[in-house]
């Protein structure tokens, strides 16, 4: 029914699926669709949960040590790029690569980044 709120509990178990989904590594938009099918929301409420959600992430980053995380992140986007360029997918190799060097080369980079062109 439109207007009733949920449960504190059920909005907390929300909020606890929608973190473990994206800590780990489900994309934003497929979390979103996965808490509105799993827990019967609306989609915006899937997104409130999913945003508050990757909020705290990005809160726990503040407090943790981030090298680990930058190496298992490079390591993932190697891993994605030779998969893809066996895969013969060369668009999502480059892809890959591309992430890789915004988030591990450009930042120790003297020169400015190149202009992002969106299509």
């Amino acid at each position: 029914m439109p207007g009733q709120r949920a449960p504190k509990s059920v909005r907390a178990q929300r909020h606890q699926f929608a973190l473990e989904k994206l800590a780990g590594g489900t994309p934003y938009c497929e979390t979103v669709a996965l808490v509105a099918r799993n827990w019967g929301c609306s989609r915006r409420t899937a997104q409130n949960v999913a945003t508050t959600a990757l909020n705290e992430i990005a809160e726990m980053l503040d407090a943790i040590e981030v090298r680990p995380l930058l190496a298992e992140t490079i390591h993932r986007l190697q891993r994605i790029a030779d998969r893809a360029e066996q895969a013969g997918q060369y668009a999502a190799a480059v892809g890959a690569v591309k992430a890789l060097h915004e988030y591990a080369i450009a930042p120790h980079s003297n020169r400015p980044a190149p202009p992002r062109h969106h299509a």
